[in-house]
């Protein structure tokens, strides 16, 4: 089954402009005669022109004065937009940062409590080697490249191990509460 497309289009072009004698008979105004060229596509290649002359009133222009305004109103709020997206997305950024700090120093927190010789003492051998892994995972993460794509899945493997070994310890992570500024409601996710 072949399908096919049919692209017609038509446009009209004002080649040039000339003042005509008489006034038009609807406003009153002066009128100006007009060489046109009307051109048809099909599928984007012109396959007919007719060239022809057309009284053009002098109003045109004031017909087409809300065409101006409306694509003067686009420009601007366009360019406000551009403007507003910039400010929205250095916000983000920073909230997003700033999220991404806090999970870190979490993290090391819990990594450096995991480690003390105290407790490395009772732990099993699987555990130290989520242990280790999960502080080379810290250590890995680039903390002054925020354009690193690596990031998000160094993130996931994260939260991965910490699962693991808050599971392997018997620590339900609802112990793991953070008391600072995002309250256990955010979208914080350990």
């Amino acid at each position: 089954m072949a399908i096919f497309c049919f692209l017609v289009d038509q446009r009209k072009q004002v080649r040039g402009r000339k003042p005509a004698a008489g006034l038009c008979s609807r406003c009153g105004g002066g009128a100006v005669v007009a060489d046109m060229r009307t051109s048809t596509r099909f599928c984007g290649v012109p396959f007919y022109r007719k060239a022809w002359k057309a009284i053009v009133y002098i109003f045109d222009c004031i017909l087409r004065l809300e065409e101006t305004h409306i694509q003067q109103g686009f420009d601007e709020g366009y360019e406000a937009g551009l403007a507003s997206g910039r400010e929205d997305a250095r916000h983000l950024g920073l909230k997003l940062g700033f999220e991404t700090g806090e999970l870190l120093g979490f993290y090391k927190g819990c990594s450096s409590l995991w480690n003390s010789p105290a407790l490395l003492a009772h732990l099993s051998p699987q555990l130290h080697k989520h242990l280790h892994d999960f502080q080379a995972l810290l250590d890995k993460f680039p903390m002054m490249d925020p354009e690193d794509e690596t990031k998000d899945e160094i993130k996931d493997g994260l939260r991965v191990k910490f699962n693991i070994i808050c599971a392997s310890l018997g620590v339900p992570k609802k112990q793991l509460v953070y008391k600072g500024y995002p309250n256990p409601s955010s979208n914080l996710d350990f």
